[in-house]
């Protein structure tokens, strides 16, 4: 799920071969891209299958809000909890349920369409080790 603009282009299999054909140092690009997204892939369900929830909801929104810093001090997560999910490869309720617990601990506060984070350092625990990030 993008949440800039993006152009989506499609390369018909005839034309991609063509341009391999001719410069066979795309294909050193496009297969490291390729397997850049696959080891992507396959971290994200050896998460899902090995770290629980609340854990994977802290880290995902703890690396959201490193990476939306950019010189601002901002608590704010502009995520629903059906992009929670769907980044997650869970249902929305189980989402909610995890959320309203930390809430109710003084981790985030909940918004429609906004997480906000109360406590940083608690989220920090929660999430565990940096090396699991999403």
């Amino acid at each position: 799920m993008c949440k800039q603009k993006t152009i989506l282009v499609r390369i018909p299999a005839a034309l991609l071969r063509e341009l391999l054909c001719e410069d066979g140092r795309l294909s050193f690009t496009l297969f490291a891209g390729l397997g850049q997204r696959h080891r992507r892939a396959l971290d994200h369900f050896e998460s899902a299958a090995t770290h629980p929830t609340n854990a994977r909801i802290a880290q995902l929104l703890r690396a959201i809000h490193a990476r939306s810093k950019r010189g601002i001090e901002s608590t704010d997560v502009s995520l629903s909890q059906v992009e929670i999910a769907t980044m997650l490869g869970t249902r929305r309720q189980v989402v909610n349920r995890v959320l309203r617990a930390m809430a109710e601990d003084g981790i985030v506060e909940i918004r429609y369409g906004k997480i906000s984070i109360t406590d940083l350092a608690r989220l920090e625990k929660l999430a565990g080790d940096p090396s699991l990030q999403p």
